[in-house]
């Protein structure tokens, strides 16, 4: 069983392309390379955490998008994004809609790693002190991955889930971590 992670596939937003440069003609294009680069590398007993941002549109197209994404291969995971506005309709494309910032164990080719999920990047989160992760979408490639944060985005990963032990190697050739430390007032 392999871990995989995205976020930010804005599925059936056309106005995405424009915003983030995305390389389609149109918002069908960018949702058919979504769906195939998934079924391209994901199989049935994996798991994808999909960080947010799943699906652009009114009720009836977001219902379409979520019949789409229900027959993709593996377990399906959802920690909402800002624009997954229709979560009840979604939330039937999912084996489970996560809360907004969830943790995890993992198991890697290095040990057990804990990693804390969310659609937001955030400055510190649970055990940044004693080298867990932090995964995220919404920046869309905008800030620099480091040794303990990643961007799982799309637009990041060349359109497609990107797997655990790949988000792993990329972290490690990455600047170090800086940890937020507060100063504490009596």
């Amino acid at each position: 069983m392999t871990i995989y992670f995205t976020a930010d596939t804005h599925l059936g937003h056309a106005n995405i392309i424009k915003y983030c440069k995305r390389p389609f003609s149109s918002a069908r294009e960018m949702d058919e390379i979504i769906y195939c680069n998934w079924a391209a590398v994901v199989r049935p007993e994996d798991s994808v955490y999909h960080l947010g941002d799943v699906a652009w549109g009114n009720e009836e197209t977001v219902a379409k998008t979520a019949q789409r994404i229900k027959y993709l291969p593996g377990r399906k995971y959802l920690v909402p994004g800002n624009h997954d506005y229709h979560l009840d309709i979604l939330a039937d494309a999912f084996d489970k809609v996560l809360p907004t910032l969830y943790e995890i164990g993992v198991q890697a080719k290095t040990g057990h790693l804990r990693a804390v999920l969310c659609h937001y990047p955030l400055a510190a989160w649970n055990r940044s002190h004693h080298a867990a992760l932090h995964v995220h979408g919404h920046m869309h490639g905008r800030i620099p991955m480091d040794t303990q944060r990643a961007d799982a985005g799309v637009d990041v990963w060349n359109f497609y889930p990107v797997s655990l032990d790949e988000l792993l190697r990329a972290m490690k050739h990455a600047p170090p971590h800086q940890e937020l430390h507060g100063t504490r007032k009596a």
